[in-house]
């Protein structure tokens, strides 16, 4: 039987095998980091913002701007502990704090011009505007899954949007499979082929939006990525699935959850150095 997979767990087996085969067939537990940490504060919050907001004609800002603020607020301290585990001091948690406020800011802001330039009565538009949210989709027939942040209705076409918090607004090959395993699972469940798929770059104001065309061909690749990757991870043995050493093992902030399975003998250096200073 066929395990189900998702856009991470693929796109996972393409960085490292050995990390797919740790994470993925042992489950072996994965740390919490500030930046997945922060993603799953910011989907919440845009995840609830359309939940009972009721906007009028001459407070919308204001009421909408609260309304984020609130979200926002409570969703940091819920993860406040969490926050605290990763080791971040009272500075750098003020500045991840600033920063993902201005990211959701950002979201707001463009959402607002979206809401006004309708020219409808404003609450008529927020009804229009407000997309399907988190929506779960599962294919039996490819064995795969995923998890859609927006499927909106955008000058008569239909998006499936994700929300990315990255440094980097760049429209990846590693997003691209991503946004075409989306585009296939919607067209299966729905019958109906999505117009576009594309991701907010919530960082980044000049390049916010970018989308891409659903066309056959993209709906075929994601076909033929999700099939190769199954035909190559039907193994459970450790050799079938090969380390690629690289950048992403260890970096100067952090390093691979793994790392210490992968390198143990590295583990035995940085103790041995550690205890020499």
């Amino acid at each position: 039987m066929r395990r189900i997979e998702s856009p991470s767990s693929i796109l996972t087996h393409r960085h490292c095998p050995r990390k797919y085969y740790y994470h993925y067939i042992e489950k072996r537990p994965t740390k919490s980091n500030i930046h997945t940490i922060r993603g799953n504060i910011v989907h919440e919050v845009l995840d609830t913002f359309f939940i009972g907001l009721q906007l009028d004609e001459e407070h919308y800002l204001e009421q909408s701007v609260q309304h984020l603020r609130t979200l926002f607020d409570k969703e940091w301290e819920k993860k406040k502990n969490e926050l605290l585990s990763v080791g971040l001091h009272p500075g750098e948690m003020h500045s991840f704090y600033v920063e993902t406020l201005g990211m959701l800011s950002l979201w707001l802001e463009k959402f607002l011009f979206r809401l006004t330039s309708l020219k409808l009565p404003i609450q008529e538009a927020f009804s229009l505007l407000t997309p399907l949210r988190e929506q779960a989709y599962t294919s039996e027939k490819h064995a795969v899954r995923g998890y859609v942040d927006c499927i909106e209705q955008h000058n008569g076409k239909t998006r499936v949007m994700d929300y990315k918090t990255s440094s980097k607004a760049e429209m990846t090959n590693e997003y691209k499979v991503q946004l075409s395993i989306y585009a296939l699972l919607y067209a299966e469940k729905h019958g109906a082929v999505p117009n576009d798929v594309g991701i907010y770059f919530l960082k980044h104001a000049d390049k916010f939006e970018q989308t891409i065309s659903v066309t056959e061909e993209l709906l075929k690749d994601a076909q033929f990525t999700i099939e190769t990757h199954h035909l190559s991870t039907t193994s459970n043995q450790i050799s079938d699935y090969p380390q690629h050493i690289g950048p992403l093992c260890k970096w100067s902030t952090g390093q691979c959850d793994f790392y210490e399975l992968c390198f143990p003998r590295q583990k035995k250096l940085d103790n041995f150095l550690q205890n020499q200073q």
